[in-house]
């Protein structure tokens, strides 16, 4: 991370659907509570949906820099009211202890 901007985020493919996206997404907005913003791949529809779904939203659609030049979308996450940095602050204790 740099700041808020999350500047890359990898979850192995043989690990998917088996939680590491929500738990990288959940530590992330730990360390940032304020908000979060990040860049993804138009394309990868998996891991918008994901993003999407933890509440991120598309704030620009354009294209990354030279060498990819792919559509790219900026996702941008602000905590929407104190119950919902509860939530996030009690998934991040049972993440740590291993729920």
């Amino acid at each position: 991370m740099k700041g808020s901007y999350i500047d890359r985020m990898f979850v192995d493919p043989s690990q998917w659907r088996k939680g590491w996206g929500t738990r990288l997404i959940v530590f992330a907005e730990s360390l940032s509570p304020n908000g979060l913003e990040f860049h993804t791949h138009q394309g990868n529809r998996a891991a918008r949906s994901l993003y999407e779904k933890h509440g991120f939203k598309a704030a620009h659609f354009g294209t990354s820099p030279p060498p990819e030049s792919a559509p790219d979308v900026e996702y941008h996450w602000k905590p929407d009211n104190k119950a919902l940095q509860t939530d996030r602050a009690s998934q991040l204790s049972q993440l740590q202890r291993g729920g």
